[in-house]
């Protein structure tokens, strides 16, 4: 006898908000513990991995003045070293009571200005709810696969590595195959309007 089989093709959907329906958005405790900005992934980047959609890109900003003028910038003089921005090697804060699924680190240190490539050092972290969060561009992790973290708790320092062109975070988030918008709960934590220059440790 001969049976014919026919081959079965498993589609994985991922689940993307219709043009012009309301993006579900996640609360985050702060990934830094000093005043910063973020940026915004677009609408354009809802077609990107769960991650990467809708997530931002997170730096430590400092109010600086010339010739009787001021504002806010990231970096001090050229910003031509990862030494010039006031995010580097500053603490980086877990935005959720989380499970570590998954820690990759990227040795391949990036220079301001200049594309890195993938892949950039990540965690995955998972909330009892099954919200899962990517915190990206790290360096010097402090934690690993299997442990418990608490929001808060300084789990890396920044980096920047994978595709970046400065020192920065990323942080993304999705639950099951939808993308979620990252919010910060600012009643979490005490920062200023922008940080103060890095010192020499960074502290």
């Amino acid at each position: 006898m001969v049976r014919n089989y026919i081959p079965l093709l498993l589609l994985v959907i991922v689940a993307r908000p219709s043009r012009g329906a309301e993006i579900r958005s996640v609360l985050a405790h702060p990934i830094f513990n000093v005043g910063y900005a973020c940026t915004e992934h677009g609408a354009e980047s809802s077609t990107w991995d769960l991650g990467d959609a809708f997530g931002i890109d997170c730096f430590v900003e400092k109010t600086v003045e010339v010739d009787g003028r001021s504002w806010a910038r990231p970096y001090s003089g050229t910003g031509n070293r990862n030494e010039d921005w006031y995010a580097w090697q500053r603490e980086v804060l877990s935005p959720c009571t989380c499970k570590v699924l998954e820690v990759s680190i990227n040795l391949e240190l990036n220079q301001p200005g200049r594309m890195g490539t993938k892949p950039a050092s990540i965690f995955k972290l998972e909330r009892d709810d099954g919200v899962i969060f990517h915190v990206v561009h790290f360096e010097k992790p402090l934690v690993k696969v299997g442990d418990a973290v608490v929001a808060g708790q300084v789990i890396a320092r920044v980096g920047n590595n994978g595709l970046s062109r400065h020192p920065h975070i990323h942080v993304g988030a999705y639950q099951g195959s939808e993308p979620l918008q990252v919010r910060f709960d600012h009643g979490e934590t005490s920062c200023g309007a922008f940080a103060p220059a890095a010192t020499g440790d960074h502290e």
